[in-house]
C-alpha cells in the first residue's frame, strides 16, 4: 500500500457516506448543508478555523463509538485528516523505512483517533488527532522524533520481562470473586441511592446487558455495550429508534461516570 488512504481501505464507507451525508445535518457557514464527501472536503478548506473545526467536531460526534457510532462519518473524518497526517509522518521518517510500512501502522491509529476523539470537551480536532497519530505510529515503530521534546519518552528504556516479573505483585488470589451480575446490581443500587440513575435507567442498562449476552457483536457501540444489531433489539423492545437507544444508554453511562469521578461508588462491594 503506497498511501495512507489505501491503508485505511475506506472507499466503500466513503461511497456510503455520500448517501448518508444529507441526513447528518452538518452545515458550514459559507457552504450551507454539507451533502457529500466533496462538500466536506471543500468545508475543510473554507472559512475560518472555528468554522472548519465545527464541521470536524460534528463528524467526530457521529463517528465516536460512544456517540452515533457511525463508521461512515469516521471514514469522512479520516479522509479530511489524511493530508495533514501524512505531512507530519514524513518529518523524521528514516529513509530506510518504506512509506507503506509507515502508513499501515498510521492507518490503525488514525481510525482509532477518529472513533474516540472526545468531541464533547475538546476542540482542535485535526491537530489533536494528527499529532496523536504521529506519536503513536513512531512509538510503535521505535522511531523517536528529534523534535519530540518529551522527557518521559526520552528517558524510557526497554526492560527485560524477567525484571518486570520481579517488580509485579500478584495478589489477585486474595481478591474475592464477585459475579458480574451482582456487581452491576450493587453499582446500580448505589447509583440510585445517590440520585445518579432512575429506576428506568437501571432497567435500561439491565436490558442492554441481557441483550449483549444474546446478540453476537463484531463492532462495539456505546461504551462497548451496543453494536448495531444489539441497538436494534433494544430499540425494538423500547419502541424507539436504534440511535435514540444508543443516546439514552450514553447519557445514563455518562451520569454513572460522573458519579464515579466524584467518588460516590467507593463503598460498593
Amino acid at each position: 500500500m503506497d498511501t495512507l488512504r489505501e491503508a485505511l481501505g475506506t472507499d466503500f464507507l466513503l461511497q456510503a457516506a455520500d448517501r448518508l451525508a444529507p441526513g447528518w445535518g452538518i452545515s458550514h457557514p459559507d457552504l450551507g448543508l454539507l451533502r457529500s464527501v466533496d462538500d466536506f472536503r471543500r468545508a475543510s478548506r473554507t472559512g475560518d478555523v472555528m468554522a472548519r473545526d465545527d464541521v470536524l467536531i460534528a463528524l467526530a460526534g457521529l463517528a465516536h463509538v460512544e456517540g452515533e457510532n457511525c463508521p461512515e462519518a469516521a471514514a469522512v473524518l479520516c479522509e479530511l485528516l489524511i493530508p495533514g497526517t501524512l505531512a507530519k509522518l514524513r518529518r523524521h521518517r528514516p529513509g530506510s523505512l518504506p512509506m507503506s510500512a509507515l502508513c499501515d501502522v498510521a492507518a490503525q491509529h488514525l481510525w482509532m483517533g477518529a472513533r474516540t476523539f472526545e468531541w464533547r470537551s475538546r476542540r482542535k480536532v485535526a491537530a489533536s488527532i494528527q499529532w496523536q497519530v504521529r506519536r503513536a505510529t513512531f512509538a510503535d515503530l521505535g522511531i523517536q522524533a528529534k523534535d519530540r521534546g518529551d522527557r518521559t519518552w526520552a528517558n524510557t528504556q526497554p526492560m527485560d520481562d524477567q525484571v518486570l516479573e520481579g517488580l509485579m505483585v500478584d495478589d489477585a488470589s486474595t481478591e474475592p470473586w464477585v459475579e458480574p451480575a451482582e456487581e452491576l446490581s450493587a453499582v446500580l443500587q448505589q447509583a440510585a441511592r445517590v440520585g445518579a440513575v432512575t429506576p428506568d435507567d437501571a432497567a435500561l442498562l439491565r436490558l442492554v446487558v441481557s441483550v449483549g449476552h444474546e446478540v453476537p457483536t463484531r463492532r462495539v457501540g456505546v461504551h462497548g455495550l451496543m453494536s448495531r444489531q444489539a441497538s436494534a433489539v433494544v430499540a425494538q423492545q423500547l419502541g424507539i429508534s436504534p440511535s435514540s437507544a444508543r443516546r439514552r444508554v450514553g447519557r445514563v453511562l455518562g451520569r454513572l461516570q460522573d458519579a464515579n469521578r466524584q467518588g460516590l461508588f467507593l463503598d460498593v462491594a
